[in-house]
């Protein structure tokens, strides 16, 4: 009687203990996709949320980019983090004024002033910061190749009139 009393009583503990810890499993893994900002994707410690996520794939369908909007612009974000990464160990800056230019330049290709394109984003969901950290991304990223390879994007005097004389010598070989 004693084993036949005590079975039900622990088999009830065992299936009560293993239904609450998968109930807390879901209600964590279903409430972090209920927020916005819970992280969607990690890269190397730095964080894309839901809600970023989100309004590149809403920017991205907008303008018609090519691809799958969602797989563009997870890698998109991706890269966008990875390379910030790198340029926040050699200091570049991006004055806002360069930003809202690029955002305006980014505007006239719709033919539209800068407001009018922002109430346009608005107007379909997506916030300015989501324009303003794609641009952001992409001059910092200019800037960043710029300074680190100008070097070697502008010879000397001397490179060039070696470069000359070594084309001179080869052309005159065929």
């Amino acid at each position: 009687m004693f084993v036949t009393s005590l079975l039900p009583t622990r088999l009830l503990a065992a299936t009560t203990g293993v239904a609450l810890a998968l109930a807390a499993m879901f209600t964590a893994e279903t409430g972090h996709a209920q927020s916005p900002f819970s992280p969607a994707i990690t890269v190397n410690e730095d964080v894309i949320s839901h809600y970023e996520l989100r309004q590149r794939e809403e920017f991205l369908r907008l303008l018609g980019f090519p691809g799958d909007p969602v797989e563009v612009a997870r890698e998109g974000l991706i890269a966008d983090r990875l390379k910030q990464q790198v340029i926040e160990s050699f200091d570049v800056e991006v004055p806002e004024e360069a930003v809202r230019e690029a955002m305006a330049e980014f505007a006239s290709r719709a033919d539209l002033e800068l407001d009018q394109f922002l109430q346009g984003l608005a107007q379909e969901g997506i916030a300015e910061e989501t324009l303003r950290d794609f641009v952001r991304a992409d001059i910092a990223w200019r800037d960043y190749i710029a300074s680190r390879y100008r070097s070697r994007a502008r010879p000397t005097d001397s490179e060039i009139d070696l470069a000359l004389a070594a084309g001179g010598a080869a052309a005159g070989v065929r």
